[in-house]
C-alpha cells in the first residue's frame, strides 16, 4: 500500500489495529509494505504486525491512537524507517483501576517475553507526544554498534503515568548468547521526557550506551543491572 489514508479504524480494548498484517510470509522480493501514508484517529492500536516476515514501512505518519501506536510481534526481516508516531494516549477506562497497561509509541517485540524478531530494523523515526514510553526496542550485542539496525530514533514529549515517561526503553534480546553479560544501545535522542531519556530494564551485568543525546529530561539515562 502506498499513499493512502486510514482514518477512524481500530477497536477499543482489543489488538485489532487500524492497519494489520498477520500471518504473511512472502518472499523478500514480494514483501508487504506501507509507505507514504497516514493512519490516524482510532479507538485502539494504530499498526500491528504479527507472525509475519518481509514487511517494509517507510515515511508514514501514525497518530491519535491508544494505548499503543505501533506494535511488532514475532516478526522476521521487518523494516520500520523514517516514520512519525504521535499523540498516543492511555485508555480512559483503565486509569480508574490503576492498571499498569502496556502502552507507548513503538513496541517492538516487547509485549511477549522472549519474542523472536530476527532482522528487525528501526531507524530514523520520531515518536512525539506518547504516554509511558516512546520506543521499546531490543538492544544489540556489545561492541557491534557499527552493525546496529536500531538507531537514529528520536523520542520527545513523553508523558509519565504509572511510573512511566521514558523516551527509549532497551531490553535484552533473548536470541543473543552474550547480552546477559553485556548489552548495548546506540545513536538515540530524547528530550522532554518525564523520567529517563534512555533506560534499560533487562537484568544484565553491563550496559553500554553510545552516541546518546538526552535533553530536558528529569533523570537523564541509566541502566538496570544484575
Amino acid at each position: 500500500m502506498d499513499n493512502v489514508e486510514i482514518y477512524n479504524c481500530s477497536q477499543t480494548n482489543t489488538m485489532k489495529a487500524a492497519f494489520r498484517i498477520e500471518g504473511a510470509i512472502p518472499t523478500a522480493a514480494n514483501h508487504s509494505s506501507l509507505t507514504n501514508s497516514v493512519v490516524h484517529h482510532g479507538l485502539g492500536w494504530g499498526i500491528h504486525i504479527k507472525s509475519s516476515a518481509h514487511v517494509h514501512m517507510r515515511n508514514n505518519v501514525v497518530f491519535g491512537f491508544k494505548p499503543l501506536g505501533v506494535v511488532f510481534q514475532t516478526v522476521m526481516n521487518l523494516t520500520f524507517n523514517e516514520n512519525i508516531v504521535a499523540s498516543i494516549t492511555e485508555r480512559e477506562d483503565f486509569k480508574v483501576h490503576m492498571f499498569v497497561d502496556r502502552r507507548g509509541g513503538v513496541a517492538a517485540c516487547s509485549l511477549v517475553e522472549k519474542d523472536p524478531c530476527p532482522g528487525l530494523t528501526v531507524q530514523d523515526n520520531i515518536v512525539a507526544g506518547s504516554t509511558f514510553a516512546g520506543f521499546v526496542v531490543p538492544a544489540h550485542d556489545c561492541g557491534t554498534s557499527d552493525k546496529a539496525t536500531i538507531k537514529n530514533n528520536v523520542a520527545h514529549s513523553i508523558a509519565g503515568s504509572h511510573s512511566g515517561g521514558t523516551g527509549h526503553y532497551y531490553y535484552l534480546n533473548s536470541k543473543s548468547s552474550s547480552q546477559s553479560t553485556c548489552m548495548e544501545a546506540t545513536s538515540a535522542a530524547a528530550y522532554k521526557t518525564s523520567i529517563q531519556g534512555v533506560f534499560s530494564f533487562s537484568t544484565t551485568k553491563k550496559v553500554v550506551f553510545t552516541n546518546m543525546t538526552v535533553i530536558d529530561s528529569i533523570k537523564g539515562m541509566g541502566p538496570q543491572l544484575a
